[in-house]
Order: structure tokens, then C-alpha cells, then sequence
């Protein structure tokens, strides 16, 4: 009886390993594709990452009376393949999620640090992507920069700045 249910419990134990394995790679490869991150229009967080998609155009010049912008550049967008490192060109048939606009392929991303001020305050630009359909600016762009207190018992807007962005 003993050889039965230790026969039993090592013949179950490595069908249990099995199952978890088979269902935690089911499990990501349906997220990824239930979500549809594969189908919407994406941009990257850095110029290296860009650069590294070969999506990256060029710099643009920027001023600012405030430190924590790092990169502004202008880059193809693209949306996901078959993985998030697979970089598509977003092409005049990617037109399933509204946000794509094919006839819209450029885009500025403005990289800047997330905090600033040691860790007590945050930073929040708007917008940090704006989607063009030429890559060559015409005119000066004017985007907002916010910074937020951190603290626990105070959220509050403490200072509000201007990045004027051209070619």
C-alpha cells in the first residue's frame, strides 16, 4: 500500500511540475495577445532604445528653465510584432486602435527624469510624445512641465515651467 502511494505521489509530482510550466507559458503568451499589446502604437523611453529599434531621426533642440529633461528626439513609430522587442514600422494599414494614426508616422518623445529635487518631487510633462506627419518641425512647439510636492501630507502643484522645442 505505502509502494502504491509513493508510486502514485512520484508519478503526480512531475506531471504537477509539468502543468505549472505549460500554464505560466500559456498564461504569458495569452496576455500578450488577449491584451493586444501587439496592435497599438508605441514609442520608446530613451534615444538609446530608440536608436537601438532603428526608429531614431534625429535630435531636436530644447530650452528649459528647469534640469530634468534628458533627450528630445524624433523617431518612426512603430508598434510591437510578435514580442515587445520586435519593432514593426507603423505602416497605413495599422489602423486598429484610433491613438495609431498611420498618416501620422513621426513622433517627438521627450525623455526626462521621472523626479526630481532628491526624491521629493515629481515630474510630470505634457504631452511627453506628440505625433506628427512630417519629422521636419515648422514651428516652435511649447509643452508643459509640472512639478508636484511628494510629500505624504501635501500633493499640491508646486511649480509649472514651459520647454519651447524646434529644429
Amino acid at each position: 500500500m505505502k509502494f502504491k502511494i509513493i508510486t502514485i505521489l512520484l508519478t503526480l509530482f512531475p506531471l504537477l511540475i509539468i502543468f505549472n510550466g505549460c500554464k505560466f507559458l500559456f498564461s504569458k503568451i495569452d496576455g500578450y495577445y488577449s491584451y493586444n499589446k501587439d496592435k497599438g502604437r508605441r514609442f520608446t523611453s530613451n534615444r538609446t532604445e530608440s536608436i537601438k529599434r532603428k526608429v531614431f531621426l534625429k535630435d531636436l533642440n530644447y530650452n528649459t528653465d528647469i534640469d530634468v529633461i534628458k533627450n528630445i528626439y524624433v523617431e518612426r513609430a512603430y508598434r510591437w510584432g510578435s514580442s515587445m522587442e520586435d519593432t514593426r514600422i507603423l505602416t497605413m494599414k495599422d489602423t486598429f486602435y484610433a491613438d495609431n494614426e498611420p498618416n501620422k508616422p513621426y513622433q517627438i518623445v521627450i525623455d526626462y527624469f521621472k523626479y526630481y529635487n532628491h526624491d521629493s518631487d515629481i515630474v510630470a510633462v505634457n504631452p511627453f510624445r506628440i505625433i506628427l506627419s512630417d519629422f521636419t518641425l515648422m514651428d516652435t512647439i511649447e509643452v508643459k512641465v509640472y512639478i508636484r510636492n511628494k510629500a505624504f501630507e501635501n500633493d499640491k502643484l508646486k511649480s509649472e515651467h514651459t520647454i519651447k522645442i524646434w529644429q
